[in-house]
């Protein structure tokens, strides 16, 4: 998917973030994806809801696992959009740099750990960062609406597999 920053009408694309998208949403064999185990948990929570009513203990446990699981989707799906920002722009990272860059882009950022990766414990010569380049307008635009076009992937996928029932 292609995406076209309204102010300086040049298309952006976030090939990472949609190859992370088609890899979480496929129905592969070996390493099971978000999808696969999104669809058993949907499945666990039908289940429950029939057997224990929908306010049951059984189905609100299975609802809070299938909002943890939508909840991770929308954080990798950040971290994605972030990986493309950064190799187009060649940033320096820095833990601080990605969590302002994210708030800026997202209104929100990952968590601290999931951050981890971007410190960087030695710079060579103890050297400080290059500039942080400037993020243009166009791009923060069509990361944000690369990330609200595809936020609600996984739950429509798996509703769309499994229909909802309720009492």
């Amino acid at each position: 998917m292609t995406i076209e920053g309204h102010k300086m009408g040049q298309k952006v694309s976030f090939p990472i973030a949609e190859e992370w998208v088609q890899e979480q949403l496929g129905d592969t064999s070996g390493q099971r994806s978000m999808f696969q185990i999104a669809t058993d948990v949907y499945a666990e929570m039908q289940l429950a809801m029939e057997a224990d009513g929908i306010r049951g203990i059984l189905s609100a446990t299975a609802a809070g696992t299938f909002g943890g699981l939508i909840k991770t989707w929308k954080a990798g799906l950040i971290a994605a959009i972030t990986k493309d920002i950064i190799k187009k722009l060649e940033i320096d990272v820095s833990r601080e740099r990605i969590r302002s860059l994210q708030l800026d882009i997202f209104g929100r950022s990952n968590a601290s750990k999931d951050l981890k990766s971007y410190a960087v414990k030695i710079r060579n010569g103890g050297g400080r960062a290059a500039p942080m380049p400037v993020v243009p307008d166009a791009l923060k635009e069509a990361s944000y609406n690369f990330f609200l076009a595809h936020e609600a992937d996984l739950k429509i996928a798996v509703q769309g597999k499994a229909p909802v029932t309720a009492d």
